[in-house]
């Protein structure tokens, strides 16, 4: 499930963050170095509307508005915990000499923290006579891991294996993007600037492509005080994904690039999409 403006980061760290990877796109993408003229820039004192940061090039002017979108508390600490395991069994075999492993891993490890590192080698131990004889593209399934031996690879790579669960990652962008772009457009209710919302994203299950198509069902027509939208999906990958006047930016061909795009990253990303939680170990 996703939510908004949740997370252990205090809000004004991630939004100087966000902010400054912002400046760091506008400068990379289009040679434009952009100064912060303000913070919490108040649009209407009765209200008490504002938006983030006021930002200035020359004689221009822009509003910028930040969110957010995390997974919940429990699917972080699932992430983190897989992340944790996996790289103790990647390094685990590379400290035994075996190296050029692709490993699709079980989606979920029920294994409590102090147990992880003997957790990893239990598994190299019954996993490694089995690898130890793997010629190059050889595959084998075993204690739930599906391992492939890959010649010059230069250590050893994980991803998950995703199962049957169901995970539609349009829906779960639309909906905050469509409670939330309202709100949005309020704040930016300032005339004479360029009004843009970066939506950043800490769950990493939603791709470009499935912003730009949530996006297509939201009114976008009625939030006139919204001129872009930036979505990143990833830190330090900033896309332009609505402009005003364009129709939401994208033609079918670029849709298509950034969906192909989009699916190379997430064949690599170890992205987390089954529903059905599993266990190696109680």
């Amino acid at each position: 499930m996703l939510r908004v403006e949740v997370s252990d980061v205090p809000k004004i760290e991630w939004e100087y963050a966000a902010k400054d990877r912002f400046l760091a796109h506008l400068k990379r993408t289009k040679g434009e170095e952009w100064k912060v003229l303000g913070e919490d820039y108040r649009v209407n004192e009765q209200t008490g509307k504002d938006f983030d940061f006021q930002l200035g090039l020359d004689d221009r002017r822009m509003a910028l508005e930040l969110f957010r979108l995390t997974d919940d508390g429990p699917a972080m600490a699932a992430q983190y915990a897989w992340i944790e395991i996996v790289t103790l069994i990647e390094k685990e075999f590379e400290a035994r000499g075996i190296i050029g492993l692709a490993m699709n891993a079980p989606p979920y490890f029920s294994v409590p923290k102090a147990r992880r590192p003997h957790f990893a080698k239990q598994i190299c131990d019954k996993l490694e006579p089995h690898v130890r004889r793997l010629a190059d593209g050889e595959e084998i399934n075993l204690e739930r891991f599906h391992i492939t031996k890959i010649e010059g690879l230069r250590g050893n790579v994980s991803s998950r294996y995703y199962g049957f669960g169901v995970f539609n990652p349009v829906g779960k962008a639309y909906e905050p993007v469509s409670r939330l772009l309202p709100e949005k457009n309020a704040q930016l209710n300032i005339a004479g600037h360029e009004r843009a919302v970066l939506i950043v994203s800490w769950a990493h299950i939603v791709t470009t492509a499935d912003m730009i198509e949530a996006l297509r069902d939201v009114d976008l027509d009625s939030l006139s005080n919204i001129d872009r939208i930036y979505f990143e999906p990833a830190i330090d990958q900033i896309e332009l994904v609505f402009e005003r006047g364009l129709n939401l930016v994208v033609s079918e061909h670029e849709r298509e690039r950034l969906a192909g795009e989009a699916n190379e990253r997430f064949l690599t990303s170890g992205i987390d999409i089954k529903d059905v939680y599993g266990a190696l170990e109680e």
